[in-house]
């Protein structure tokens, strides 16, 4: 059976809905990783991991079954610590929410106000490197540097050098929108507001429905059974 693949499939979640004129609108959300929460989350992460791998160990000689117990209380918590950061990660992420319409783009973020600008006006959305990637990257190569005197290798962790921001220019004005960790979460939230972007202005220029379903691009055709409710 063939499944049929819609321009909003995957995350960023994405509805269209109907606005109170009667025309449709994109809202999106997106709640992606930024630098801060994944650095927030390696760190709580690991924090636990060896808390609990710790209790554990002091727990051993207390056992019936130290090898048993080993594997639970020891190997457990140091075998999900890549989950436990993606956990605390998302603690602390604070949705955005978006908004096409024919005439206007807004965005918010978590309780904040929403900024609404006029999508007639010239605009675009573009990635941008994140602004503190160039600080880290110096810090990095100082590390690294440093290391090599004491013939020690280092592998520091990228947070701002693996960052974006996503950016709505507005009449050659940069607003963000998002800042997100890892080039493909970036990517994927910056494709789904080109692709809103694209079907909202050909609603506009066209002033028919958005087709999303091969049966929204065909009207009713002569001897069509009438669908009832």
């Amino acid at each position: 059976m063939a499944t049929h693949v819609t321009p909003f499939d995957g995350a960023p979640i994405t509805r269209e809905v109907t606005g109170d004129d009667g025309r449709p609108e994109f809202h999106i959300t997106a709640c992606p990783p930024t630098p801060a929460s994944v650095r927030y989350g390696d760190i709580m992460g690991t924090v636990h991991a060896l808390f609990w791998a710790g209790i554990g160990l002091y727990s051993l000689p207390r056992q019936d079954y130290p090898l048993l117990g080993a594997a639970l209380f020891v190997a457990g918590p140091l075998l999900a610590h890549g989950w436990l950061c993606r956990l605390f990660a998302d603690e602390l992420a604070v949705p955005t929410h978006i908004r096409f319409t024919e005439d206007s783009f807004s965005m918010k973020r978590g309780k904040e106000d929403w900024q609404v600008f006029d999508r007639r006006h010239p605009h675009r959305f573009v990635l941008l490197p994140h602004d503190r990637a160039q600080e880290e990257k110096d810090r990095h190569e100082y590390e690294k540097a440093k290391a090599s005197i004491g013939r020690r290798a280092v592998m520091p962790r990228r947070y701002y050098t693996n960052a974006f921001h996503v950016v709505f220019e507005y009449l050659g004005q940069r607003h963000d929108i998002l800042e997100v960790h890892g080039p493909k979460e970036a990517q994927a939230i910056l494709t789904r507001l080109l692709t809103c972007d694209s079907l909202i202005e050909a609603q506009a220029n066209k002033g028919k429905g958005v087709p999303l379903t091969p049966a929204d691009e065909w009207g009713p055709q002569p001897g069509d059974i009438p669908a009832h409710p």
